[in-house]
């Protein structure tokens, strides 16, 4: 007789900090400060125009 052993389907998330894992001055580390800084001023202007 077949012994099926249970398979975990639970998937498994872990914080990651991808700011600490980019290296500055690489093109990562440029790409990721423009867009965080592109999405910053976005909510400001939402935030604004909500007014």
């Amino acid at each position: 007789m077949a012994r099926y052993q249970p398979v975990d389907t639970q998937s498994n998330y872990y914080p990651i900090d991808i700011a600490a894992q980019l290296r500055s001055g690489t093109f990562e580390h440029v790409l990721h400060h423009l867009l965080d800084e592109a999405r910053r001023s976005d909510a400001v202007r939402r935030a604004v125009s909500e007014r």
